[in-house]
């Protein structure tokens, strides 16, 4: 079983070996490192930001269309029911009427 401080040294040799370790420790300061932490920040809060703008975009296109399309479908419906309720009125007074007459 490796120490930890084996462990260590041989994360080193690997990175070492292959350059990376060098040539990202000398070339990145803190500054750098914070900039671009920033940066990447800064890029996940757009997206975030341009998400919820295009998912409440959607939400008013979904109201818009339910109060025009379907309130006018709904309308209509209404109509229709109170026009068939009417017809079934006029033919119970027509058979009743015609009851009277053979009577």
């Amino acid at each position: 079983m490796l120490q930890p401080a084996a462990t260590v040294q041989s994360v080193r040799r690997f990175f070492l070996f292959r350059g990376w370790w060098t040539t990202t420790s000398r070339n990145t300061t803190v500054r750098l490192a914070l900039t671009n932490t920033i940066a990447v920040y800064t890029a996940a809060l757009l997206l975030v930001i341009t998400m919820s703008t295009s998912a409440a975009e959607s939400g008013r296109y979904g109201a818009r269309k339910k109060y025009t399309v379907e309130m006018a479908v709904l309308r209509h419906l209404t109509a229709s029911s109170v026009a068939l309720l009417q017809a079934q009125v006029d033919l119970c007074a027509y058979d009743a009427r015609r009851a009277g007459q053979t009577d």
